[in-house]
C-alpha cells in the first residue's frame, strides 16, 4: 500500500511540474479574463486604440495639444510617442534597433513582424531577464504610409510602448485615423 501510495505522490508531482513548466514557457496560457475596453483616440498621431477600463490618465506621461498620451491602471500602462529617422530611406529594423537602445528589453528580447492595415510594424516582447527598471515595458513600432505632421515636426513611425501583457492586445485593437495636421500653437 505504502508503494502505491508513494508512486502516486509521485506522478502527481510530476504532473504539477510539468504543467507549472508549461505555464511558465508560455505553452498553456490561462485565458484572460472579460475586462471591459475603453476607446482612446489621438487624432494628432492619426490612431484610435482600445484599453482596459480602470486605466487612467498617467499625468507623467505629458500630453499633446491637451489629448493625454499614457495611461496606466493597477493592471498595465501604454503610452504613445512618434519616432523621425535622421536617414529617411532608414528600415524599420534600423529604427527598431535605434528605439532597443533606448530602454533594455533583456538579452533575448522576442522579435515578431507583421502588418496592419497595410502598415509594417514590428513587436519587442521583452526576455525573462528584463531589468525591473524597464517596469516590463514591450514596444510596437508601425511605419505611417506617409509621414505626419505632429506639431513642428515630420515622423515616419508611431510608437507604442505598453506592459508585455497588454501589448497585443492594444496593437490588435490599433485603427488608423486621418491625422490632424497640428501647429507649433497646439503643443
Amino acid at each position: 500500500m505504502f508503494k502505491n501510495r508513494r508512486n502516486l505522490i509521485i506522478l502527481i508531482s510530476a504532473v504539477l511540474l510539468i504543467l507549472a513548466a508549461l505555464f511558465y514557457f508560455g505553452v498553456i496560457k490561462l485565458p484572460k479574463p472579460n475586462v471591459p475596453l475603453l476607446q482612446y483616440s489621438n487624432p494628432f498621431f492619426g490612431i484610435s486604440l482600445k484599453y482596459p477600463e480602470g486605466w487612467a490618465v498617467d499625468t507623467n506621461g505629458g500630453a499633446f495639444a491637451g489629448i493625454p498620451l499614457r495611461f496606466a491602471g493597477n493592471t498595465g500602462y501604454f503610452g504613445i510617442n512618434a519616432s523621425a529617422s535622421a536617414d529617411d530611406k532608414a528600415s524599420i529594423d534600423e529604427v527598431l534597433s535605434a528605439e532597443e537602445g533606448r530602454i533594455s528589453y533583456g538579452t533575448t528580447p522576442t522579435i515578431e513582424s507583421g502588418t496592419i492595415d497595410g502598415r509594417e510594424f514590428r513587436i519587442v516582447i521583452p526576455s525573462k531577464d528584463q531589468p525591473s527598471e524597464s517596469k516590463n515595458q514591450a514596444l510596437a513600432l508601425i511605419r505611417y504610409p506617409e509621414k505626419i505632421k505632429i506639431g513642428d515636426f515630420f515622423f515616419r513611425y508611431l510608437i507604442i510602448y505598453s506592459d508585455s501583457a497588454h501589448i497585443k492586445d492594444i496593437i490588435s485593437s490599433l485603427k488608423f485615423l486621418t491625422p490632424v495636421t497640428s501647429s507649433s500653437s497646439a503643443k
